[in-house]
């Protein structure tokens, strides 16, 4: 759980504000990922490391699009960009309004 948003690993759901929400397969990895490590900024090599693992060729960019796809998925309940850029670094999942 982290502010409104609420993951049940069990059942693979996600609920934003109460309401389900969808997400796919590796967007739900990355969100796994960031509210286990909340805060805490991850580098695309380190998040290609760690959802995709070190046998699978995809580029970094990748990350993004998939980041992209999780940040519109988590655009509701009057709460933007729970996942912050954080130029030159990475990505956080962030708690700042």
């Amino acid at each position: 759980m982290f502010r409104d948003l609420v993951m049940d690993i069990r059942a693979q759901r996600v609920t934003l504000c109460g309401q389900p929400i969808k997400v796919r397969p590796l967007e739900f990895r990355l969100l796994q990922h960031f509210l286990e490590h909340p805060e805490q900024v991850f580098s695309r090599a380190e998040l290609l490391s760690t959802i995709w693992g070190q046998n699978v060729h995809v580029t970094s960019r990748t990350v993004d699009l998939h980041i992209g796809r999780l940040r519109k998925a988590l655009n509701g309940c009057g709460r933007r960009n729970y996942i912050r850029t954080v130029h030159s670094r990475g990505y956080s999942l962030d708690a700042q309004e």
